[in-house]
């Protein structure tokens, strides 16, 4: 079925410059209410900076450890039960790379990327479940709302769509497993560690050409033209990335293998999904091979199964593992 929904779609996003801008808007408004971090973690010596969209600031490493343990965040906890607190950051600590164990700052690495994946995939999978429904009441011969419809026209475009195609939409938009998500963001950045993350909030290394912008590599091979993509906060550069794994014609591989482990009813697997992106990295077959040997040696599938809570049993003080 391809069709387009209501006389309104014009109004609402006549390009798809347009369609970014309405839904960048929407999404903003969501992740606001999302993005409150847990008042648990105030106390006395901890001071957390919040900027207008919910996001919080912390300026170093050894304050975001006393605001992760005052969280009770702990990753042994969230491997047992699951459980991670709605604690975004707006950026990477600048002392981050000067971790000199290297387990120590993969640690806090993860703590604090882990909760940015969980809520874009958990945006998209709202938005995965609202398009379902308008699906099964067109199949049962009932209209939907006038905003029904432009929210469904606005999606679809969003993803690259000029008309609905229910089965498309589904297959774009639907989750990147977390332990993949964490295990080419650590491969980007070096684990935090990288230009590009501490400057841009580039945590997936992804390239732009042309226009204003982005990040030079000082490496860049001769005749090259291209950049890193930059963002204003470490939640803007996840949702490009996820945008582009379930839009760009490179990654049509992907999604249709994660179609078919849905088809048969089987868990996204991090390891198995990151087989069909050979066209994510100039090393194709070589970068596959590090992002599983990244999630098998860092255990990251553990992860897959995690979820945002609004608060954790309460404060830890022992060290993380």
């Amino acid at each position: 079925m391809r069709k387009k929904f209501g006389p309104s779609f014009g109004r609402i996003c006549r390009t798809a410059t347009g369609v970014a801008i309405i839904l960048s808007l929407s999404a903003s408004l969501t992740l606001s209410r999302a993005l409150a971090p847990p008042s648990s973690i105030n106390s006395p010596g901890i001071t957390l900076v919040r900027q207008g969209n919910g996001l919080v600031q912390v300026k170093s490493t050894e304050l975001l450890y006393k605001v992760f343990n005052r969280a009770g965040y702990r990753l042994d906890g969230v491997r047992r039960h699951g459980e991670v607190p709605r604690l975004f950051l707006v950026s990477l600590p600048g002392d981050l790379r000067k971790i000199q164990a290297p387990s120590h700052r993969k640690i806090m690495f993860i703590k604090t990327t882990l909760p940015l994946i969980l809520l874009v995939n958990e945006q998209i999978e709202r938005d995965r479940m609202r398009i379902q429904f308008l699906r099964a009441l067109i199949g049962a011969g009932v209209e939907f709302t006038p905003d029904d419809a432009a929210w469904l026209n606005a999606i679809a475009e969003y993803h690259g769509l000029l008309r609905i195609d229910f089965d498309e939409l589904l297959r774009r938009v639907d989750i990147v497993p977390t332990s993949l998500a964490l295990a080419q963001s650590a491969a980007e950045t070096g684990w935090g560690t990288s230009r590009f993350a501490h400057e841009g909030n580039a945590l997936f290394g992804q390239r732009i050409f042309g226009g204003k912008g982005g990040l030079v590599p000082r490496r860049r091979d001769k005749g090259k033209t291209f950049k890193v993509r930059s963002f204003d906060d470490l939640i803007g550069g996840v949702q490009a990335y996820v945008h582009n794994l379930n839009t760009f014609a490179a990654y049509e591989e992907f999604r249709r293998a994660r179609e078919t482990l849905r088809d048969e009813g089987l868990r996204l697997i991090g390891t198995e999904l990151a087989k069909t992106l050979e066209n994510y990295s100039e090393r194709r077959g070589a970068y596959i091979d590090t992002i599983q040997l990244i999630i098998r040696a860092n255990e990251l599938g553990m992860f897959d199964k995690a979820r945002l809570v609004d608060a954790l049993p309460g404060p830890v003080s022992s060290p993380d593992t």
